[in-house]
């Protein structure tokens, strides 16, 4: 199975040789001459081989996308003071696709904002989540992540997990990972009869209740998932294409369209009302987990009326969708 995902990686890395290519032959055409050509096309397609050992470094053993990083923040920085409007037509995508949904399908500004109170967490904080301007068979929204397709997404991340103070996300922002590393710590948060956690999401690998069987599958699929590139997982285009036409926990169903979109990086979401449920009271649960804990640690009565007040601010936010 790692043969065959080299394979395709080898494969997948031909795209960045097409648009090399393409940005010599526009450069030939401009009068440039051949040497100059190819340096522009390096450095415009982003060739990697031409990085600073120290960041080959940190993308072979921490930062797996240090690379592109370290590449498109000069080519960004370039395009911002001599075309910015290149940049500011990525960003105003979002904003043109709302507006077009809200006319296709006859939203008022009120309507609107109703149903984005409905919209899972994950949509709502971010900022370049897009609808699409018609519904699925089951009458939900769709949107789909512009985020990815942005020139320096990494930044624009970057800076709106900083402003929430979201410092998980910050680190995977930055792209700060090892699996060596992730398969230790999953196996130190089992020590004694603790149950394994992701060291991402602190959620638990399996169920207390599983059978050794289903122990040993979750957790042989975790490691899995932490090697292989996420279209091969449950969780992407392998995953979609195995359920199409069956419906999961949260009530939406896999189409052939869906699983094709994935294959190329377009990721269509259909959130239901029983995902934002769900979503809810898994909030609450946490928010009064979260209660007991500081209540516990707080012996003055005083600060103890202020965390219960604090509880309280936050639950009602949960409640109202915000």
């Amino acid at each position: 199975m790692v043969h065959q995902a080299a394979k395709l990686g080898k494969y997948y890395g031909k795209i960045d040789d097409v648009f090399k290519m393409a940005k010599y032959m526009e450069q030939i055409e401009n009068g440039v001459s051949s040497e100059e050509s190819i340096i522009q096309a390096q450095k415009w397609g982003m060739d990697y081989s031409t990085a600073h050992p120290s960041i080959k470094y940190l993308r072979r053993h921490l930062m797996p996308f240090a690379s592109y990083s370290y590449k498109i923040t000069s080519l960004m920085a370039e395009t911002m003071v001599k075309r910015p409007w290149i940049i500011a037509k990525y960003l105003a995508i979002p904003s043109l696709m709302t507006a077009l949904a809200k006319d296709t399908l006859d939203l008022s500004d009120d309507d609107w904002e109703k149903l984005r109170k409905r919209l899972p967490m994950f949509i709502r904080k971010s900022n370049s989540m897009a609808v699409l301007p018609w519904k699925s068979k089951t009458g939900d929204l769709q949107w789909i992540n512009l985020e990815w397709y942005f020139p320096g997404q990494m930044w624009l991340a970057l800076s709106r997990d900083i402003q929430n103070k979201d410092y998980w996300e910050i680190s995977r922002d930055i792209g700060i990972a090892n699996p060596f590393a992730d398969v230790y710590t999953m196996m130190q948060s089992a020590r004694g009869k603790g149950i394994p956690k992701d060291p991402y999401t602190g959620k638990d690998i399996y169920n207390r209740l599983d059978s050794g069987t289903e122990k040993a599958l979750k957790t042989t699929e975790w490691v899995y998932n932490k090697w292989m590139p996420q279209m091969l997982t449950r969780f992407g285009t392998a995953g979609k294409i195995a359920e199409i036409g069956k419906e999961d926990k949260y009530g939406q169903v896999s189409t052939v369209g869906g699983a094709v979109g994935s294959l190329f990086g377009v990721n269509v979401i259909s959130p239901t009302e029983k995902q934002v449920v769900i979503e809810k009271m898994a909030r609450e649960k946490e928010l009064t987990s979260s209660l007991y804990r500081k209540l516990q640690e707080t012996k003055d009565e005083t600060k103890r009326e202020a965390v219960i007040k604090k509880y309280q601010q936050e639950l009602e936010k949960i409640i109202k969708g915000e």
